[in-house]
C-alpha cells in the first residue's frame, strides 16, 4: 500500500509539475503593496515565523492573503441547490 500511495503521489507530482511549470515560469509579479504593523501585530508575528520556523515572510503573507481571498470567494460563490 506504501509502494502505491508514493506512486500516486509522485504521477501526482509529475503531472502537477509539467502542468504549472510553464505557468510559473510566466507569472512576473510587478505590482507591490505595503503593509503597516502595530508593535503588537509585529511581535505576533515575528513569534510565529520562529515557533514555526518561516524564513521566508513575504512568501508567508503572500499564501495567507490568497488563501484568504480564495477561501472567501468559494464561500461566496452562489450555489444552485
Amino acid at each position: 500500500m506504501f509502494i502505491v500511495h508514493c506512486s500516486l503521489f509522485i504521477i501526482h507530482y509529475s503531472l502537477n509539475y509539467a502542468i504549472f511549470a510553464p505557468m510559473k515560469a510566466k507569472v512576473k509579479r510587478e505590482h507591490r503593496k505595503t503593509l503597516l504593523f502595530n508593535d503588537a501585530e509585529i511581535e505576533a508575528i515575528h513569534n510565529f515565523c520562529k515557533k514555526y520556523k518561516i524564513t521566508n515572510q513575504t512568501k508567508f503573507f503572500r499564501e495567507a492573503i490568497i488563501t484568504t481571498i480564495l477561501q472567501k470567494t468559494e464561500e461566496d460563490h452562489p450555489k444552485l441547490f
